[in-house]
């Protein structure tokens, strides 16, 4: 922050604007005493340049936001500006949604956000790619993530760390990719990254979980589903995965689709299965065997309201189904597992 204040109060309106900057770290895992006067001076700035109210201000408290003296300053604010203040979770593969609920039921008063701008788990292998994949489930189904600007809260999650150096086999090494002179190769993690990436979607649709007539536990983390804009491409994100010490069993997963009247939703048959898989929670992809543990896409032999999918042990799985009449607003897709 002693560089970014000062060159910030410098800049240009075309400068700003051409870095694209809408998102300033304010400090890193420290409580900055001096946050609500720093968002202050860069938001007048931001106002003479003709940007107000298009930066947010992260507070990197590790994993905590403001004390009470700031809070009160923060609401005596005029005008107010808690939706540009946002708490910056750095924590684990996973947790920061409840994280971020924790903070936000503290003081519901303050409507500030909160962003994920660090995943520190400490390792690269296959347990920290079902840690990424669990979280961004996490995110996909919190209703804290809206595509309203005014409402949402959950601005972005990021893996961090994302390269580092082949021989960095130590005691911390948590890149989602490795290099070496000769090659660059996806660790699991990374994997998971670009599996989402191949199959993004923008609208999240609404699900139920059970198995044996039971609801599932913390459904959100195993299970998300989304939906293309023209309502005609589904997509399921599957997780089955113990721990790093005892594989899971494998699981069969029944799909039923329905739409908000209670019929099942036409499909063209046409889906493919991509499933990530190690049955060694530790284990990674060495340089020697860079695609060790890599996806797997096969085409299904058919995809409807009904169908049964297998679901390998310790496994991320992702859907992709073509329908033959679009999924709209209020329809639910539901699944239900028996193992």
């Amino acid at each position: 922050m002693q560089l970014w204040l000062p060159r910030f109060l410098l800049l240009s309106e075309t400068a700003v604007w051409r870095t694209g900057c809408r998102y300033i770290e304010l400090g890193n895992e420290q409580y900055n005493a001096n946050y609500i006067d720093q968002v202050v001076a860069m938001e007048k700035k931001a106002v003479e340049l003709g940007i107000g109210a298009t930066i947010h201000y992260m507070f990197p408290g590790n994993p905590g936001f403001l004390n009470a003296t700031d809070i009160a300053r923060a609401k005596q604010l005029s005008p107010r500006m808690d939706a540009q203040m946002l708490a910056d979770i750095h924590i684990g593969g996973g947790g920061a949604v409840r994280t971020a609920e924790a903070l936000f039921a503290k003081d519901p008063e303050l409507n500030f956000g909160a962003v994920k701008a660090e995943t520190n788990m400490g390792c690269h292998g296959f347990i920290r790619a079902m840690a990424e994949a669990s979280d961004l489930n996490d995110w996909f189904n919190s209703p804290l993530a809206a595509k309203d600007a005014t409402t949402n809260r959950l601005h972005f999650r990021t893996a961090s760390f994302c390269m580092e150096d082949g021989t960095d086999f130590d005691h911390w090494d948590q890149g989602i990719a490795f290099f070496l002179p000769n090659q660059t190769w996806l660790q699991p993690p990374g994997y998971v990254h670009q599996m989402i990436s191949r199959s993004w979607q923008p609208s999240a649709l609404n699900y139920s979980a059970n198995s044996a007539g039971v609801a599932v536990a913390s459904p959100q983390t195993l299970f998300s589903a989304q939906k293309s804009t023209d309502g005609k491409t589904l997509v399921m994100r599957y997780i089955n995965f113990n721990n790093w010490t005892k594989p899971s069993d494998p699981a069969k997963v029944t799909v039923r689709l329905k739409d908000k009247r209670g019929a099942a939703v036409k499909t063209t048959g046409e889906a493919t299965m991509t499933t990530l898989q190690s049955l060694d929670g530790r284990a990674a992809n060495p340089p020697g065997q860079p695609a060790l543990i890599s996806p797997r896409r096969r085409v299904l032999p058919s995809f409807a309201d009904g169908s049964v999918l297998h679901i390998p042990s310790n496994s991320y799985v992702v859907v992709e189904a073509t329908l033959a009449e679009g999924i709209q607003a209020g329809d639910e897709s539901a699944r239900s597992s028996q193992k």
